[in-house]
């Protein structure tokens, strides 16, 4: 998502490294919001955001995969109660090719052996 008006800031303010990063060359705000354009029309465009760019990543053999939607499908096991899916920026940690993924059990009374 890309925004623009006239009321937001233009750059950061003495750190042009950051500006150029967060806006394109002509001024737009890069949110980091993934979107879908549902509809467009007189009264403007409707849009349903999808995810955080930075919640994508690839996985060794070329795949993107959103970490939202691997932890929501883990979290439908009853014997999970937290799941979190990360993995290394491999720009920083070129030789790690691995997705970690910390499970908090669901310690339930249900679920222990008797």
């Amino acid at each position: 998502l890309l925004l623009k008006t006239p009321y937001m800031i233009h750059e950061y303010h003495n750190n042009p490294d950051k500006t150029r990063q967060a806006f394109t060359e002509d001024g737009y705000f890069k949110s980091g919001d993934i979107i879908e354009v549902l509809q467009q029309g007189k009264a403007g465009t409707q849009i349903r955001i999808i995810d955080r760019r930075n919640n994508f990543f690839k996985l060794a053999g070329g795949e993107y995969i959103a970490a939202a939607n691997a932890e929501a499908i883990f979290e439908t096991s009853p014997r999970i109660r937290h799941v979190l899916v990360t993995h290394a920026n491999l720009e920083k940690f070129p030789n790690q090719e691995s997705v970690t993924i910390v499970v908090v059990p669901n310690t339930l009374d249900r679920f222990h052996s008797k």
